[in-house]
């Protein structure tokens, strides 16, 4: 009977010790980057959102004569899943709150001194759905 108490409550440790305090991969920024590395090349910066449960991760590409661009893909963590992406010759992509990331996109052909020019466009996507949304419903930076 000892014997069974003791390897039931050393069982119980080790289960508990493998919950509490580790972080999984998933969770990790490095784990993101390498894994978002294979899809966009090497120098991705990436942001959780503030629940962590979608990960957002970008490059920025240099263009010569003209503003900085972007390539991304947004992750579920849960899922370890791409669920959007884009590249974008000249543009910029940030989170806007935990379900929507908030885009800029200069228009092709257009001359822009900057990403935040007043030409570009600027989109909300659902990161869920990979849909736009009504930007009025979601406070859209101005």
């Amino acid at each position: 009977m000892t014997k069974i108490f003791a390897t039931f409550l050393l069982f119980t440790f080790a289960v508990v010790s493998g919950c509490v305090g580790g972080k999984t991969a998933a969770s990790s920024a490095d784990f993101w980057v390498k894994k978002s590395e294979k899809q966009l090349g090497e120098g991705v910066e990436c942001l959780f959102n503030t629940d962590k449960s979608y990960v957002l991760c970008r490059k920025v590409v240099e263009n010569a004569g003209l503003p900085q661009g972007v390539d991304f893909v947004v992750y579920a963590v849960s899922k370890q899943k791409a669920v959007y992406s884009e590249k974008l010759k000249v543009g910029a992509v940030e989170w806007l709150d935990d379900k929507h990331v908030y885009i800029i996109n200069q228009a092709k052909g257009q001359q822009a001194e900057a990403v935040s020019d007043v030409n570009a466009s600027r989109v909300v996507i659902e990161v869920a759905t990979g849909k736009k949304v009504d930007t009025t419903k979601t406070g859209e930076k101005k």
